[in-house]
This record gives structure tokens, sequence and C-alpha cells, in this order.
């Protein structure tokens, strides 16, 4: 059986009805979290634990930041970096 997506996992509760309007924040802290950990991995050159000849730099943790959105405010984890510092275009 195939392991459930984490994403999948932290939505389904949200997709029974009850907490609909808790469901477009949600979906939308979910998709700009991607964006921002798609752009780092591009920034340094390699993903999460990869090993890589390119990789530029390493991870250091996160830091919370806020993001006043129509829908509402989104708490997002903006990645950190052992040297330099990383700014999400976003």
């Amino acid at each position: 059986m195939p392991k459930p997506h984490r994403a999948a996992v932290d939505l389904a509760p949200l997709l029974d009805g009850s907490s609909a309007g808790e469901l477009i924040p949600e979906l939308a802290r979910h998709g700009l979290q991607q964006l921002i950990e798609l752009e780092v991995a591009a920034f340094l050159g390699a993903d999460r634990h990869e090993r890589s000849e390119e990789r530029l730099g390493y991870r250091n943790g996160y830091r919370s930041r806020s993001l006043t959105t129509q829908v509402g405010d989104i708490e997002l984890q903006i990645p950190k970096l052992r040297a330099g510092s990383f700014l999400p275009s976003i």
C-alpha cells in the first residue's frame, strides 16, 4: 500500500466540510511553502539531505514569518542557511 503524502495527512481533517473556512488559507500556506522550498533548493543547488558537487551551501533550520494575504495571515517557515542569507522572492 502506498504511503500517504504528508500534505494529504495534514489537509484531510479540513476536507470534512465543517472547517471550510480553514481550508483555503491552509492550501495557500502549503502552496507558498512548497514554492519557498523549491526556491531555496535552486539557490543552494541541492535539495534537503542531497549530496552533490554543485551544492553552494547548507541549511540550518527555519525561522517563522507571517505573510498577510487576502485569505488572512499565513505563517510560513523560511529556511536559514549556515553561511549567508536566503530571502524568498514572495
